[in-house]
């Protein structure tokens, strides 16, 4: 049940010089084309590799912060550009909204705060456009203010599109403070027909897109990604007159799907749910 603009075929891989000479091509994957075993396999090594590695630097971040007693007034953040796919759902890569895609590494330690750890608040997200206010307010004691909707973002001199955490770490679970998190957006763009690969620059050219527009929320321990492919970018080709705007009036496409968290196996994006009178 997925519907095509939700499909990336990969490009990036599909473009180094062995799968050029395997497939003859370096046109992306079509959905149920998958690589050779042998290399998925390698592939998967190789991106391992490179987490390990990462993982043995951020260590050796930390253990001169702690030789120079700078831990004790450092607020630590580490967090990635985006998830990837390694050959879950025939994906390589992070171009498409699926989950793997949208969450991401982030891991925050404030001295004094969470020294202890943090207790999991169920249902709640976060975003990396939260990073911005939390460090400010919680490094600088700056409150930095919420950007106004649209065109007047671009008078203000400092506004943020996050929200700090720092209610989220200090609170109890106070049903107030977590409703602020309820949820987590993203989004990724496609090409107007919805069947090639589209780099965002072009979008904002111009040319006619679609946006996928994705959500994720939680309810009644089940967690639910909701997207919606809507037609995206200049009304006329180049003319930037128009802008470069979601028409929500022509929705292309649209998914729902539900993780059950509780489950032994839980299950990740295998029904689109969009269209099942449950969920109407």
């Amino acid at each position: 049940g997925m519907p095509f603009p939700a499909w990336s075929g990969s490009p990036d891989v599909v473009s180094f010089a062995d799968q050029i000479a395997l497939r003859g091509t370096k046109a992306p994957l079509m959905p149920g084309e998958g690589l050779l075993a042998s290399d998925a396999s390698n592939l998967r090594r190789a991106y391992y590799a490179a987490v390990s590695h990462v993982d043995d630097c951020v260590g050796k971040v930390l253990t001169a912060l702690d030789s120079t007693g700078l831990a004790r007034r450092t607020v630590v953040v580490l967090w990635s550009d985006s998830g990837t796919l390694l050959g879950e759902r025939g994906v390589w890569g992070s171009q498409t909204t699926f989950e793997l895609a949208a969450a991401t590494p982030f891991i925050l330690h404030v001295p004094g705060m969470t020294d202890g750890g943090m207790t999991t608040k169920e249902g709640t997200y976060t975003e990396l456009t939260d990073i911005f206010p939390t460090v400010a307010s919680l490094a600088a004691g700056i409150d930095v203010p919420s950007c106004p909707a649209g065109g007047p973002q671009k008078a203000e001199r400092l506004c943020t599109m996050g929200r700090s955490l720092e209610p989220l770490i200090s609170s109890s679970e106070d049903s107030y403070v977590l409703s602020a998190y309820s949820a987590a957006f993203t989004q990724y763009p496609r090409l107007g027909d919805g069947q090639h690969e589209q780099r965002t620059s072009n979008c904002l050219l111009g040319l006619q897109c679609l946006m996928g527009y994705s959500m994720v929320t939680y309810h009644e321990s089940v967690e639910y990604r909701y997207t919606e492919w809507v037609a995206y970018g200049a009304e006329n080709n180049l003319n930037l007159t128009s802008g470069t705007r979601p028409n929500w009036s022509m929705v292309f496409a649209n998914e729902l799907y539900a993780y059950n968290l509780n489950a032994s196996r839980p299950t990740i994006e295998e029904t689109n749910l969009a269209d099942n009178p449950m969920y109407v």
